[in-house]
């Protein structure tokens, strides 16, 4: 039944952009974009938590992120699922502005989404220095999952993957990790 949804929800996204070139580029720029967006927002969160003597978040904010990434990649090996560009047959599909750029299509399993985890948690990570914060890179995790079903790379499946597993890290990171800390160590 979620093979049947993903396919579903996969072919009205990808054929919706593939109709609308515009979409499609945009989706694409906000995709390559992403790339040096997140890391660059996450760069600042921890300048700033230094710069405001906030060190004790400090361990939290990389622990969570790192713990997203090791389980994202255990995720991929674990279940080995192709990309929806595989398992449809839709290489050199792509906008002509990827072709343009050198872009190929990703190579590594599709469950779940590196993007939709890392910018999500990177989202998550940004309630330490505002709610607004938050939201607006929220909003952007979002746009950027949302891009990566237009372009073809994942299903729906896969990017509520990496939202579910960023909820999972941040639980563990901000929650479970300083208190366990906290009990080792003491105040630092």
């Amino acid at each position: 039944m979620i093979k049947a949804f993903d396919k579903k929800m996969f072919m009205t996204f990808y054929r919706f952009a593939r109709a609308r070139k515009h979409v499609g580029v945009f989706f694409l720029m906000v995709s390559l974009l992403s790339v040096f967006v997140f890391p660059v927002l996450y760069a600042f969160l921890l300048f700033w938590l230094a710069l405001n003597n906030r060190y004790n978040d400090i361990p939290a904010v990389i622990t969570a992120p790192a713990l997203t990434l090791f389980m994202s990649m255990l995720l991929k090996r674990i279940f080995k699922r192709n990309r929806p560009n595989v398992t449809y047959g839709l290489k050199g599909n792509r906008p002509s502005l990827a072709s343009k750029i050198g872009k190929k299509w990703p190579v590594t399993g599709s469950f779940p989404s590196n993007h939709a985890a890392s910018a999500f948690i990177i989202a998550i990570s940004c309630h330490y220095i505002s709610f607004e914060l938050f939201a607006a890179v929220s909003f952007l995790a979002l746009i950027t999952s949302v891009s990566r079903v237009f372009n073809g790379v994942h299903y729906v499946s896969d990017v509520v993957g990496g939202l579910v597993l960023s909820g999972f890290a941040a639980i563990v990171g901000y929650s479970f990790l300083p208190s366990v800390l906290h009990n080792i160590f003491g105040n630092l």
